[in-house]
């Protein structure tokens, strides 16, 4: 083997070490976040926030709601509509 195939070699498993050392270190984080209740955002550990597209998805699929129907003038007067 050439010298320049020794090297080409020894660089290259030397980046597969470092690539499969710092995976493992992010397995570990992700885990230690999930772990604790966290939610994993690609980069750190914090709190799940719903994206308002995905709040009012969130709300819409928790059904119809009895709600007064405006202009009717009774109190009694219910129907139910999508809000």
């Amino acid at each position: 083997m050439t010298r320049g195939r020794l090297l080409a070699v020894v660089l290259i498993v030397g980046a597969l070490l470092a690539l499969l050392g710092w995976q493992a270190r992010r397995e570990e984080l992700v885990r230690a976040c999930l772990d604790s209740g966290g939610v994993w955002t690609g980069n750190a550990c914090g709190p799940l926030r719903l994206r308002p597209i995905l709040r009012r998805e969130l709300q819409r699929s928790e059904g119809p709601r009895a709600l007064p129907v405006s202009g009717s003038g009774s109190a009694t007067a219910w129907t139910c509509r999508w809000t």
